[in-house]
């Protein structure tokens, strides 16, 4: 059977196929799996800046986004999977998920714990699937030949034979089942927050942490792994510590001198999960997914430290029209493009804008709770940046009193505010355990010794 697809999204970012094609390893068949129309998803293609500053986009260049925006019955799911090293893995991710999610695994009764383990174990199975149809279709051997392998050596202008086991996607995930709001990743890609406060302002609140060497939960981890972490960070050869297929740097990372001491695969795909937060009818509120790509050139034109909050007060100030979410979600990113072109033209110097995606699903915000002011008032933690809306506290105040508030905002902070796991628990939340398990590492007899990356 056939997706039903009443899409506004470009067929190259869906992960529509025939039945053949949606049906998975095991035999089973998508059957009565929708569009979910409450959803928008706007994208764009990669852009290059010539010298005179004219620009163009790359119509023939390989669009490695995916998005899904599927439903059965009252369970949904939305997720941006953004591919490297071409779109192989990224399309195998958005035809697999539905699969792994909507065939009857979320169906209740089911509690939040079994929520987890469902998604956990699909992200597992989706790539356990990738690299089976990898080894079925390549011939062997597999050589791990690519840009990390011994043969290219970083900072070394050596040819990379293009290796048919490469490619690997992040995936950023939003779920939606039986009243609760549920969020899984493995990578870059980001999802944030955006809920209305009883005083009327919005807060945009980022879930989870970005999977890479930078960060300060997954350099300890590498680190407790046997990797020497600073020259991870100097030589700079991981681009993302979580993700979904790079087949070499997971089955092969033996092979790799800067990877060999680990003890195990320093490279995984286990999901950061949070969730489940209550959504009921008085919940006034918005979620978004974007790309690594519409990050980075907001970034990169704006030189912004916050960046989400940026993206939260755009989708903000678009919502005060007539559009549709989809018309949204174009519109943010036709407003970053016009800004990252004015950038290149005024002296920045990069010469591409990334691939974009983004997408919106709006959870009881109207026009009523969002109006054009003058002046601009604050959004999220006041953090330095005006809004363009204006979201009217006497309207919604009485049904806003009875939400629980997710997080405050650290007004001091002057770094995005992050949903994880510990802080939950002290709001309110069920506690969830840490994504980082260590227990195998304690049978583990290594020969490394732990020391201050500072000595």
């Amino acid at each position: 059977m056939r997706f039903r697809t009443e899409l506004l999204v470009p067929p190259m970012h869906t992960a529509v196929a025939d039945g053949r094609q949606m049906r998975d390893m095991d035999g089973r068949s998508v059957i009565d799996i929708k569009w979910s129309e409450e959803a928008g998803v706007g994208c764009t293609r990669k852009c290059l800046y010539r010298g005179d500053g004219a620009h163009f986009t790359m119509e023939d260049g390989v669009d490695e986004d995916r998005v899904i925006s599927y439903r059965v019955n009252d369970i949904h799911l939305y997720s941006i999977f953004d591919g490297h090293d071409g779109s192989k893995a990224s399309q195998f991710a958005a035809q697999q998920f539905p699969l792994e999610l909507l065939l009857g695994q979320l169906e209740g009764p089911i509690d939040d714990e079994e929520v987890r383990n469902v998604v956990s174990n699909a992200f597992l199975m989706v790539e356990e699937k990738f690299f089976d149809s990898l080894e079925e279709s390549a011939s062997p051997p597999y050589n791990a030949t690519g840009p990390f392998s011994p043969k290219t050596r970083p900072g070394k202008n050596d040819t990379v034979v293009p290796n048919p086991m490469a490619g690997g996607t992040t995936a950023v995930m939003a779920i939606y089942c039986h009243g609760k709001l549920y969020f899984a990743h493995c990578g870059d890609t980001v999802a944030v927050l955006c809920y209305l406060k009883p005083n009327g302002e919005l807060t945009a609140r980022t879930v989870g942490i970005q999977h890479n060497i930078d960060s300060d939960d997954e350099a300890l981890r590498l680190s407790l792994l046997g990797l020497d972490v600073n020259e991870l960070k100097q030589r700079q050869p991981l681009k993302l510590t979580r993700c979904i297929g790079n087949y070499a740097l997971k089955k092969q990372y033996q092979t790799f001198d800067i990877l060999r001491p680990a003890v195990n695969s320093p490279i995984i795909c286990d999901p950061e999960i949070i969730g489940g937060l209550p959504i009921n009818a008085n919940y006034r509120g918005f979620i978004y997914l974007m790309s690594s790509g519409l990050y980075k050139s907001w970034y990169e034109c704006s030189g912004s430290e916050n960046v989400e909050e940026d993206i939260a007060k755009m989708i903000a100030t678009q919502l005060c029209s007539d559009k549709s979410l989809h018309d949204v979600a174009q519109a943010v990113l036709e407003e970053v493009c016009s800004r990252h072109a004015a950038a290149y033209a005024a002296g920045k110097d990069f010469f591409r804008r990334e691939e974009m995606t983004l997408l919106i699903r709006n959870f009881g915000l109207d026009r009523s709770d969002v109006q054009p002011s003058t002046p601009p008032p604050r959004i999220a933690s006041d953090l330095g940046f005006p809004s363009a809306a204006l979201f009217n506290p006497g309207l919604r105040r009485s049904a806003s009193e009875q939400l629980t508030e997710t997080v405050e905002t650290d007004a001091d902070s002057l770094s995005p505010p992050i949903l994880r796991p510990a802080e939950l628990d002290a709001e309110g939340f069920e506690y969830i355990d840490p994504y980082v398990d260590f227990a195998e590492l304690a049978s583990v007899d290594t020969d490394f010794e732990w020391t201050d990356s500072d000595e």
